[in-house]
């Protein structure tokens, strides 16, 4: 797995919880 990739869909689970 790639770290970065992983990293990008936690902001973007975060992004979206708001």
């Amino acid at each position: 797995s790639d770290a970065l990739a992983v990293g990008a869909a936690v902001t973007a689970g975060a992004a979206a919880a708001p």
